[in-house]
């Protein structure tokens, strides 16, 4: 018996690919697991076409099962594609607390991206975690971005910053909620006096970003009075941030960059 044409291509996978054709335009970023033992082997290559030009994190699952050496490796190797990377065990939760900072990071990125558009032979980006002396010692202005955490910038770009003296920075950030609230204006005040405390800054600019929903909402368990409680009217509200920072805001970062790099 002769076969001339057979192409073999699971149901649930051509499903699937359509599904993510049809969504990817509302996703802010992208989260693709494979196995630490077998990173390349257990991706599926159709994932990079489908996904392109968004924000991409690699998690590495069941990680403690695979050499740490060539965790390190696998780590170092997608990272210089771009991606951020976790590595985890699902099956004990190991690593998956650290999920909602990736992500964050992520969304940190997407501005970043926004922004280096207005940048001139600019060079980078670089991950705000890995910025050495060397970096920092090399240029004069900086353009950073952040995410709100407690009032002000996240842990990171504090530290950043606090090794930072005599640059000129130009700052932007996204913040869960509107920002023509007083918490947005208290964000602001506290960033401006951050970045200025020991270096020129240039300009800040501030929008709105997205929230971590399934980590806020495990806050309407607790019993209203207690510390942390957050009520389903506020969850509610939290709903909107979800697809920020959006186009607009987006063009809002490269305007600002642009019109900041000016006083350069």
């Amino acid at each position: 018996m002769q076969i001339d044409n057979l192409s073999w291509f699971p149901g649930h996978m051509t499903k699937t690919k359509r599904m993510i054709s049809a969504e990817i335009k509302n996703m802010d970023a992208v989260c693709e697991i494979v196995d630490a033992r077998i990173p390349m082997s257990s991706r599926n290559p159709d994932v990079d076409e489908l996904t392109a030009g968004k924000p991409r994190l690699i998690v590495l699952n069941r990680a403690d099962q695979a050499d740490p050496a060539e965790n390190r490796r696998w780590t170092q190797y997608f990272r210089a594609q771009g991606c951020a990377v976790l590595e985890a065990n699902a099956k004990n939760g190991v690593g998956t607390e650290k999920f909602s900072a990736a992500v964050r990071e992520l969304l940190r990125d997407k501005l970043a991206a926004a922004a280096a558009e207005a940048v001139p032979d600019r060079v980078g980006p670089y991950n705000i975690r890995y910025i050495t002396h060397e970096v920092i010692s090399k240029f004069d202005t900086f353009v950073l971005c952040y995410w709100c955490n407690h009032g002000t910038a996240d842990d990171d770009t504090i530290e950043l910053i606090g090794r930072m003296r005599g640059k000129k920075l130009i700052v932007i950030g996204s913040l869960g909620v509107s920002t023509d609230t007083a918490h947005a204006a208290k964000v602001c005040e506290n960033v401006i006096a951050l970045a200025s405390e020991h270096n020129t800054l240039l300009g800040h600019y501030l929008c709105r970003g997205s929230i971590d929903l399934r980590r806020t909402f495990a806050r309407t368990g607790i019993p209203k009075g207690e510390k942390g409680h957050l009520s389903m009217e506020r969850f509610e509200k939290q709903k909107q941030s979800l697809g920020h920072p959006d186009a607009e805001e987006l063009e809002g970062a490269r305007a600002a960059v642009a019109e900041f790099l000016k006083k350069a």
